[in-house]
């Protein structure tokens, strides 16, 4: 109704916009979560996530292994144990216990798979990209070190100055294709490593790769 003196009243929604209001504060379905919906009824974040993994609480899950209470990173596991996955096809596998306190040397020789004298010692965890595929360790002043260095200063005693270690076992590997698929980047004994100047470890590769030629 309009007219003189009559205060003018605001039309209807059409059909068309009924619930509009409702859907613009609309939330998150997710239990506790408060934040603005934005699709599929989650956040972006559940969105995301359900999107990736299949389901909007799969960082909540926790790792699959009984008994750790680690969040998930890589499947359905934590990145210790995803990467024992994924290394040797179970979570469980290659696990040592690594007590609190253990000195280098004691950690270092919980990582290491000991072979035969003339066989190259593998190292167990997983190399990165970050340290040119070459095996890691933490030192006792937090420092993270190359493996085989390591090694050489345990049963050799310290590197003389100027001097680098060589992987005597990758220069007689014809076979190997160097970069990432390089198995000889992860051996740590010390019958295999020698103290060289960086000009005879330069030749030496140089010469490795020749011959693989």
């Amino acid at each position: 109704m309009s007219g003189p003196g009559v205060a003018p009243t605001t039309p209807a929604l059409p059909n068309d916009f009924q619930g509009v209001d409702e859907m613009a504060h609309r939330t998150c379905s997710i239990d506790e979560c408060e934040a603005r919906h934005y699709a599929k009824g989650f956040c972006r974040n559940h969105y995301n996530t359900w999107k990736r993994h299949g389901d909007p609480l799969w960082f909540q899950r926790g790792c699959a292994v009984d008994g750790c209470i680690a969040p998930r990173t890589h499947g359905d596991y934590c990145t210790p144990h995803s990467h024992r996955f994924y290394r040797y096809g179970d979570p469980l596998a290659g696990d040592p216990e690594r007590p609190r306190g253990l000195t280098l040397t004691e950690r270092f020789w919980r990582s290491v798979e000991v072979a035969g004298p003339d066989e190259c010692w593998t190292w167990r965890d997983a190399p990165r990209a970050s340290d040119n595929w070459y095996a890691t360790i933490r030192t006792d002043d937090g420092r993270v070190a190359l493996a085989h260095r390591v090694s050489y200063e345990i049963h050799n005693g310290p590197i003389p100055d100027g001097l680098v270690i060589d992987h005597v076992c990758h220069n007689r590997d014809l076979s190997c294709t160097r970069g990432t698929t390089c198995s000889h980047r992860r051996c740590v004994n010390p019958a295999h490593l020698e103290a060289v100047t960086q000009e005879e470890n330069v030749r030496r590769s140089a010469a490795q790769l020749k011959g693989t030629r």
